[in-house]
């Protein structure tokens, strides 16, 4: 098993405490639904920087069993760039919500695009959202 890690910004106080580092791929992007070049800020000193995007879906993976997203990076497109591989391989969601700094609408809006793919709530920690494939999907 191999954990491959999206991240534009290199945190490293956080980053080895969410992920075994002998296990990881680590590509310094963000995941969306269009491969593109967008903006992107850094919650620890407000810079703007320019990230690359990428669809999950196009890097070709296979058995996904599990993807955890950063509340931060939590936008209803990245559910768009990987609708074929969560239909196909119906991997857990975790939501860490964290760091949160999206408004409530995209935050509702992603929600409402994981029910659509026919996930539901399953668990819900201080620290952690777990959403599953539901039965009738």
């Amino acid at each position: 098993d191999q954990i491959l890690c999206f991240d534009p910004i290199i945190r490293p106080n956080s980053f080895p405490h969410n992920v075994d580092l002998r296990r990881a791929i680590y590509f310094r992007c963000m995941l969306g639904a269009l491969t593109s070049e967008v903006n992107v800020s850094s919650s620890e000193d407000g810079a703007v920087l320019r990230a690359k995007s990428f669809r999950l879906d196009d890097f070709g993976l296979t058995n996904v069993r599990c993807i955890k997203i950063a509340d931060a990076w939590l936008h209803p497109d990245v559910f768009d760039g990987a609708e074929e591989t969560i239909k196909r391989d119906r991997p857990v969601i975790l939501v860490d919500p964290a760091d949160a700094t999206l408004p409530n609408d995209q935050t509702k809006r992603a929600k409402e695009r994981l029910q659509q793919l026919g996930y539901e709530e399953v668990d819900s920690q201080e620290q952690l959202f777990v959403w599953e494939a539901g039965s009738a999907s």
